[in-house]
């Protein structure tokens, strides 16, 4: 779509927001004021990030600054990402809540308690987060000890890890812009969690590649308890064992919150499979002209996940949000115009995310002109 024709959809897309009898009060802002906003966004000047794990472009905008040190430039970034095998499995909970969980089923005359954290359950992501923080800290601090040697101390399942990938060298590297915010960071790399993921960043120079992968191993080894050959009842590592090959790998390319990161061209972008499946769901929405209470809420969440790289995205929101209220007690509701303008611009910013979003335009970034 050419600048021009995009710039006059999100005008009229505004313009009907501010004709409403009710309009929203966040778009209570003048016209030219937005487009111009808008603008800018397109020049390139860079946005809040409001993804839930920031440090991750943050870092990775910094690694990529090539005056971050001279044997930084032209230097791999590679990424790994482990998981926790059945993360809430691997806590217990204490006798005190596990006595509220206690439910009865009257027809078999038992009684069942819950004696590790369930998924639902209010204690669940606290009690999980105490632990998998602390993983993530010691895992960092593993991996910025020199006193560290990860070819003498290592976890007993560290070779089921693959060799780090590193991409064709033809590929052109991009740079980090200069940030505005003091990221603290270390070239030997870092180490981020988001409830059972575990994922490593790092400077491809020296061994730091295989310190990145090891420690965050070896952290989870150390925290674990080890599993005995004869278990009373069946455990498993905490790691999960069956996603090493595919996830633990250093490499530029990286699947993290269902979303590619590529640290070489320093972009993130939609997974195909989700591009696919919400192109075709808000294709067939406005092809019908009509939708329900349950699809919009569906969408609305896709809309919220892509925000997470287009922060923009939620200005838009609030029509759709007021749709699926009055849609809560009826079958269907009919899209008016505002509707349908608001859903093609979600198809634009759907395929600008599939391409690919510049990590720069999500980072707290040094203004470069000052007017």
């Amino acid at each position: 779509m050419p600048l021009i024709d995009f710039m006059q959809m999100m005008s009229q897309s505004y313009q009907s927001m501010l004709q409403r009898e009710h309009p929203p009060t966040f778009h209570l802002l003048n016209l030219m004021t937005i487009q111009l906003l808008l603008m800018l966004l397109l020049l390139l000047i860079p946005t809040p990030p409001m993804n839930l794990i920031p440090s991750i472009y943050a870092k990775a905008s910094k690694f990529g600054n090539a005056n971050l040190a001279v044997s930084v430039e032209l230097t791999n970034l590679p990424a790994s990402k482990i998981d926790f095998k059945s993360a809430y499995r691997q806590c217990h909970l204490n006798h005190e809540t596990a006595a509220q969980t206690c439910t009865q089923l009257p027809d078999d005359g038992l009684a069942l308690i819950a004696l590790r954290l369930t998924f639902g359950g209010a204690p669940g992501p606290y009690e999980w987060g105490v632990l998998s923080e602390s993983i993530c800290d010691l895992a960092m601090a593993i991996l910025h000890s020199d006193d560290w040697d990860p070819n003498k101390v290592f976890s007993p399942n560290q070779h089921k890890v693959p060799e780090k990938k590193v991409m064709d060298e033809n590929i052109p590297f991009e740079s980090g812009r200069e940030q505005i915010v003091d990221v603290p960071i270390d070239p030997r790399g870092f180490h981020d969690i988001y409830i059972d993921d575990l994922i490593g960043l790092t400077v491809d120079i020296n061994d730091n590649a295989k310190r990145m992968a090891g420690s965050a191993m070896l952290a989870i080894h150390a925290t674990a308890r080890p599993v005995q050959e004869n278990e009373p009842i069946p455990r498993e590592e905490m790691e999960a064992l069956n996603k090493l090959f595919a996830e633990a790998a250093p490499e530029e390319t990286k699947v993290i919150l269902g979303w590619i990161f590529d640290f070489r061209r320093m972009k993130v972008s939609l997974l195909e499979n989700k591009f696919i499946a919400w192109i075709t769901e808000l294709k067939k929405i406005l092809k019908s002209n009509r939708t329900s209470a349950k699809e919009l809420e569906q969408n609305i969440g896709r809309f919220v996940h892509l925000g997470m790289v287009i922060p923009t995205v939620h200005h838009f929101l609030s029509c759709l949000c007021e749709l699926q209220a009055r849609a809560e007690n009826r079958r269907s509701v009919s899209l008016n115009d505002d509707h349908v303008l608001d859903l093609r611009l979600m198809l634009f910013l759907l395929q600008a995310a599939k391409e690919g979003i510049d990590i720069n335009n999500i980072a707290y970034l040094k203004p470069t002109h000052v007017y």
